[in-house]
Parts: C-alpha cells; sequence; structure tokens
C-alpha cells in the first residue's frame, strides 16, 4: 500500500499490466522525465511487480498480474475505472501505434532482415496443418491462443484467471476471432475438457507454477482425442528459488526423465522430452519442449 501510494508508480503499475512499455515511451505517454519513470519503475521491480527486459538499447517492461498481492490488483481496479486511467491508456495506445509503424520487427536469427519475425515464421508453419482442436491451458498474456486461432478450427482457452481470460476475449473480438476462440474459467487439474475433445493440448510454462503437475497431465490426456498430441513447454531443473517468491513458482523446473515420468502415467505414448532454448542473460533459464501421443489414431 506504501508503494502504490504515489500515483505515478500506480499509473505505471496499471499500464504495464496491459502491455509491454519502453521506459522512454513510458514517459513520453505520461508526459513525465524519463529519469523520474525509470527511478518509480526500479522500485516497482525492486518488490517484484514490474519485470524488465533488455531488446538493443532499449528497455522495455511488463507486470505479470498473476504475481500481485491482492491489494495490488485491488488498487489497479479502483484506479483503471479513473480518468486518468482512461486518459493515460489512450496516450500509450498513440505511442505504440508510433512504434509500430517505425520500429524492426524482432529479428529471427543471428541478423535483422526485414520481415523476418518469429511471428511471421509461426504463421507460415501453421499453414501447413489441417485446422484442429486445440486446448491452450494456462493461457499466460493469451498472446499463443490468438495466433493458434487464425488457423484452428477451435481454441479452447483453459485457465483459473478470470481477469485474464476477459482479456483475451476481447482481443479476440476485435481480432474477428470470436467464433474460434471459447473462453473457460477451470483448474487444469480439473477436468477442464470433456473427454476425446480435441486434436492438440498444449500445456505452456504452467506446470512449475501448479500442486500436482501429474494431475494436470492426466487431465490434457484424457481431453484427448486417438492420435491427439500434447505438447508441454516448460522450464529444466534450476537452483533460482527467488522465482518462488517473485513469480509464485511451485517446482523449480524439471529433468526430462520426470515429464517423460508424468506423460506416461498418464498413459501417453511415443514421449519424448528435448532442450529447445537457453535465455541468453544470466540465469539462463533452459526451456524443455514434451511430446507424446493418445494410443492410436483412428
Amino acid at each position: 500500500m506504501r508503494l502504490l501510494a504515489e500515483p505515478l508508480r500506480l499509473r505505471l503499475l496499471h499500464l504495464l499490466t496491459q502491455e509491454e512499455i519502453g521506459v522512454g515511451e513510458l514517459a513520453q505517454a505520461l508526459n513525465a522525465r524519463q529519469s523520474l519513470v525509470s527511478t518509480q519503475l526500479a522500485k516497482l521491480a525492486e518488490e517484484g511487480l514490474v519485470q524488465t527486459r533488455r531488446e538493443g538499447r532499449h528497455s522495455l517492461c511488463r507486470s505479470d498480474p498473476k504475481t500481485l498481492s491482492v491489494v495490488a490488483l485491488a488498487a489497479l481496479r479502483e484506479h483503471a475505472a479513473t480518468r486518468q486511467a482512461k486518459s493515460d491508456r489512450e496516450s500509450v495506445a498513440q505511442v505504440l501505434r508510433r512504434r509500430t509503424q517505425a520500429a524492426a520487427p524482432d529479428s529471427l536469427g543471428a541478423g535483422y532482415l526485414p520481415g523476418r519475425s518469429w511471428e511471421a515464421f509461426a504463421r507460415a508453419l501453421l499453414q501447413c496443418l489441417p485446422e484442429l482442436h486445440i486446448a491452450d491451458i494456462g493461457i499466460g498474456s493469451g498472446e499463443m491462443a490468438l495466433l493458434l486461432a487464425t488457423h484452428a478450427r477451435k481454441v479452447i482457452a483453459v485457465d483459473h484467471d478470470a481477469a485474464a481470460l476477459s482479456r483475451l476475449k476481447a482481443r479476440a473480438k476485435r481480432a474477428g476471432l470470436s467464433a474460434r476462440v471459447e473462453c473457460r474459467l477451470r483448474d487444469a487439474a480439473a477436468a477442464p475438457l470433456a473427454a476425446g475433445e480435441v486434436d492438440v493440448v498444449i500445456v505452456s510454462q504452467l506446470l512449475h507454477e501448479v500442486e500436482s503437475p501429474r494431475l494436470v497431465v492426466q487431465a490434457a490426456a484424457k481431453g484427448l482425442r486417438p492420435g491427439g498430441q500434447l505438447l508441454i513447454l516448460d522450464l529444466l531443473t534450476h537452483e533460482e528459488t527467488w522465482v518462488r517468491q517473485r513469480y509464485g513458482h511451485r517446482k523449480l523446473g524439471f529433468s526430462e526423465r520426470e515429464l517423460l515420468g508424468c506423460m506416461r502415467a498418464a498413459g501417453l505414448t511415443e514421449c519424448s522430452v528435448q532442450r529447445v532454448s537457453r535465455d541468453p542473460k544470466p540465469p539462463h533459464f533452459v526451456a524443455l519442449l514434451a511430446s507424446a501421443r493418445k494410443g492410436p489414431r483412428t
């Protein structure tokens, strides 16, 4: 409460729960000195309310609502209804539109080439797939669900966070994808899907946040049709205990053997786990991609 009593910090946190924004962009949108914005962001980051990453010469900031306390969320809800918050959102939208028009996309590979972005590459790969019924369990920001919905027959977005689902629903409507996106407020471990309902289940960066990863995998497997595929993205075992307090992680990643055991215990076949990426910045988290199928194809 003491931290958010400063009006500028509350305004910054509100905006950063909506978008990832650069420090200079925030200063421009709020008509504030960049040094002052940087100072207030640093105080929010010290308490784990804001995460910052570098992209070239720029610092980009965001705040994950899942990491915020009940008190912070209550303060943000009250602030969001004010004229000041509405004005700030409009100002940021204008600044971000200028960024979209002027900035180059993030590069795919060692060097930048115009138009060569990860999103474009992902969209091209989706064109190679048939239209499928896909479940995205633990939607995070909702980016993956929206991307999948551009080509899937249907995407079932499952999350226990009503606010995250509400934001996804609004974004799907703006993108003209409402008919393809179904939002379900469910616990990932408590049968969020009907038996044999989907062709693919994606569980991305969720298992380390839940009490029982095996129950989540079992529920996902139950929702697959025969021949359907489960894809899990999560972290390799690490020793960064600070993520428990800052991000609410219950488990410090998984070994390949642990993920294989979860999938096999759920009765899945063709199980495999591979290391697919390593963060370039310390502490260099490594991402695992696990894949399995449900019985024979029909």
